[in-house]
């Protein structure tokens, strides 16, 4: 992953008014924290991501 050098999601919490709103207008957002995790770990399983380039993405480089 030489090309990669942050991994992060946007946990952003909108009200429910905000995302009744029209497509075009809602408030949008990546909330994929409960994922990101397991995803990463299965990289590091699969020998496609280390962990220490793992923990540099989503901690250090940040």
């Amino acid at each position: 992953l030489p090309y990669i050098d942050t991994i992060a999601t946007d946990h952003a919490p909108h009200t429910r008014a905000e995302k009744e709103q029209p497509y075009d207008k809602a408030p949008s957002g990546l909330p994929e924290v409960q994922v990101m995790l397991p995803m990463l770990l299965n990289a590091v399983n699969n020998k496609s991501l280390t962990l220490k380039d793992m923990v540099e993405r989503c901690v250090i480089n940040p």
